[in-house]
């Protein structure tokens, strides 16, 4: 695709990973877009392959690391010139036509695509706009409440989720719908900003974008009222168009706040694709098996887990319970005391992380966002489980859901701080595979 510099849309493509590498006709050009490319923390050759053609006339030394094609304008001239004047004094033996060699001179700014590095997470579930309210105490019947303290900002399990992913720098894609109003734009806004791949958003004529009515008391704990909205409305042809989001994926995060044929859609169509499914239930109070069959990792809370398993009398068994219906691994989120984790190889709890709540409403969605990452970046179970748990403390710990998902960097420092055996443990499991591939 040939783009002309001063137009906007190669940057999308840029963001979105839609362009695996840029050719620039002008070795100036090159040096000044990654320039540009560093500020917007896009690594060469990482996310992008840039190649700059170059004059045969001069040394470039302002970025060595960029690699090149020299173009041999001096030879050409030369050979122009001499055909000229074979031509202009008649002479029968005619130069051969011209000829060179095209070199690379090196490939320091050169990698695979960057889909092929790293597998994306699709997110299907809510987008919603979060009416945070901070309270002194929960609404109660009958008693009046006052606020001082209120934001507006883009949340839904499935942006939450989205976002989480986002911020730990792995690529994802967002299945959902909005309608077609002020807050959708919000919406689009906010995705873009995080790099959220927003291609699967569907606007919706027909209704308002989804809002969460969020009281959160000084101890952290919040009250939720949903208006679905446009939510309601997402279909399983919302999720089949877009079969292939799910091609290069290795996970799939689903969320019950949206119709459950539309959840059964996209879980058949990940497993089909080889992809893993995570789910989390929400709102409901019963879970079909045959949905279930399709969930590798099912993540309730213990409320939920309750609503859904009623009469049983501990976790364990409401796990083995949810495993008999056909879900691989359970992990039962339990707030400040952890979570309990079951599947064939693994069973017992993990402590929480120590983190003073604020704002509890995001936990679980920064726990199955970093959970998903981390399992894909080849963590165990029970490690990426471990890392999700400070993942979770992080966001508790600030007010709101998506401004409080933590980023990698940060999340990495920390642990290497409380638990450097913890970071360093995927990275030792790794490194046969990599000497293998040199």
């Amino acid at each position: 695709m040939i783009l002309p510099a001063e137009s906007g849309s190669w940057y999308n493509g840029v963001l979105s990973h839609t362009f695996s590498g840029i050719v620039s006709p002008y070795y100036d050009s090159a040096t000044i877009l990654m320039e540009q490319l560093g500020k917007f923390k896009i690594s060469v050759p990482y996310d992008l392959s840039l190649i700059s053609l170059r004059d045969d006339m001069g040394e470039n030394t302002r970025y060595p690391g960029i690699s090149g094609i020299k173009i041999p304008y001096y030879e050409f001239g030369r050979f122009v010139c001499e055909r000229l004047i074979d031509s202009c004094e008649k002479q029968e033996n005619m130069l051969p036509a011209f000829e060179s060699a095209y070199p690379l001179d090196h490939t320091l700014s050169l990698d695979i695509p960057f889909s092929s590095h790293s597998k994306r997470i699709v997110v299907v579930g809510s987008v919603n706009i979060d009416v945070t309210l901070n309270v002194n105490e929960l609404p109660q019947p009958g008693k009046t409440i006052s606020t001082s303290k209120h934001s507006v900002i883009p949340g839904g399990k499935g942006a939450n989720q989205a976002v989480g992913v986002a911020k730990l720098e792995n690529e994802v894609s967002l299945i959902g719908r909005v309608g077609n109003d002020y807050d959708s734009s919000l919406v689009y806004s906010y995705m873009e900003e995080y790099h959220v791949d927003i291609q699967g958003i569907k606007r919706d004529s027909l209704a308002e974008t989804g809002k969460a009515y969020i009281h959160v008391q000084n101890d952290g704990e919040s009250m939720i009222t949903l208006l679905a909205g446009a939510n309601q409305n997402l279909t399983p042809a919302d999720i089949s168009c877009y079969d292939d989001l799910f091609e290069h994926c290795e996970y799939c995060l689903l969320q019950t706040e949206v119709p459950e044929a539309a959840i059964l859609e996209a879980a058949r169509l990940a497993h089909a694709h080889g992809v893993k499914n995570i789910l989390k239930p929400a709102a409901i109070n019963r879970i079909d098996r045959s949905l279930m069959q399709y969930i590798d990792i099912f993540v309730p809370n213990r409320k939920e887990a309750e609503m859904l398993c009623p009469g049983m009398p501990d976790v364990e068994s409401k796990a083995d319970a949810f495993l008999a219906m056909g879900a691989k691994t359970v992990i039962i989120t339990l707030g400040h005391h952890g979570c309990y984790i079951k599947d064939t190889s693994f069973c017992g709890y993990l402590p929480a992380a120590d983190f003073i709540p604020v704002d509890t409403t995001g936990a679980a969605d920064a726990f199955i966002s970093t959970l998903a990452v981390y399992l894909q970046n080849g963590y165990s179970l029970v490690n990426a489980a471990k890392i999700a748990t400070y993942a979770a403390g992080f966001c508790v710990s600030r007010q709101g859901v998506i401004p409080a998902m933590i980023d990698r960097n940060s999340l990495e420092a920390y642990i290497a701080r409380k638990e450097p055996e913890l970071i360093n443990c995927s990275a030792n499991r790794l490194l046969p595979k990599l000497t293998e591939t040199l």
